[in-house]
């Protein structure tokens, strides 16, 4: 039982540590939805590029 609540604790520790939210971090965060919503528009609702720049990802950036 020991093993597990310094296990647990240990987890916490870590993911607070490294849940450093740099500038890398934020663009990689913007791509991954870019991604995301690109491919959901071209696969399941047919849309062309031109089409998901103006209905999908306009306003994503500051």
């Amino acid at each position: 039982m020991k093993k597990i609540t310094f296990l647990s604790t240990l987890l916490c520790t870590s993911f607070f540590v490294c849940s450093e939210e740099t500038d890398t971090t934020l663009n990689a965060y913007a791509a991954g939805y870019v991604a995301n919503f690109t491919c959901s528009a071209t696969f399941n609702a047919g849309k062309s590029k031109d089409q998901i720049d103006i209905d999908e990802l306009t306003g994503i950036y500051p």
